[in-house]
């Protein structure tokens, strides 16, 4: 099977069935490997580079390309393997800019944590930017990053530090019109929504990802 379909497959069905899963599990930490097997275990630990399990009385670990998704219910954490530890290219042409990993700058994969699946993913972790975007220029430190799966392109939704003149937010504001370009409808709601809070904007990637995942406009 086509690897690219199959983990596509897998985006879908954790988006539709999570919450029954958990349910049905009792709450159990589990992974979900790039081969589409379920391993339930104890996650004692998720470094960037291994994430360490008990079943059954053994001890096991993982590497980040083998693994498709860590569900550590215990801590409420969801992980995902990413190259967003690696150096970012800016996509040219665009400003506000636009960034994605080269394959040439592409390393091993880490582990980040997740706070949004589909295809648009929603990464926390603390990403030095030298591509700056806003505020003279300077280098910053982003938080959240949006990655659109299907393009590899990167948003920086948050910045650790101050932004006094709100410039992420508005710049967030319309680099998100390109992930959303796609579908028409959705995108004249988003345009036209004053709110650009932070809590807005994941929710209206969320929004997006449901129809995505329905092949709505």
């Amino acid at each position: 099977m086509n690897k690219s379909y199959l983990i596509l497959k897998l985006i879908i069905a954790f988006m539709f069935l999570s919450s029954m899963v958990f349910a049905q599990t009792g709450g159990k930490d589990y992974i979900v490997f790039i081969a589409g097997d379920t391993l339930y275990c104890e996650i004692n630990s998720v470094k960037k580079d291994l994430v360490k399990v008990v079943k059954d009385g053994e001890k096991f670990s993982f590497p980040p390309d083998s693994v498709f998704r860590i569900f550590q219910h215990s801590k409420n954490l969801v992980y995902a393997p990413s190259y967003l530890h690696c150096d970012f290219s800016i996509v040219k042409g665009l400003k506000p800019y636009i960034y994605f990993v080269a394959d040439k700058d592409k390393k091993k994969l880490n582990f980040f944590k997740l706070s949004i699946d589909g295809d648009i993913m929603v990464f926390d972790t603390r990403k030095n930017i030298r591509g700056p975007n806003f505020v003279f220029f300077a280098p910053y430190v982003a938080g959240k990053l949006a990655l659109r799966r299907s393009t590899g392109e990167i948003i920086p939704l948050t910045v650790y530090g101050i932004d006094p003149m709100g410039e992420l937010a508005r710049e967030r504001k319309i680099t998100l019109k390109r992930f959303f370009a796609d579908k028409t409808v959705f995108l004249s709601e988003f345009e036209n929504d004053k709110d650009k809070s932070i809590e807005a904007t994941l929710n209206f990637i969320k929004k997006y990802n449901q129809i995505s995942s329905t092949n709505n406009p």
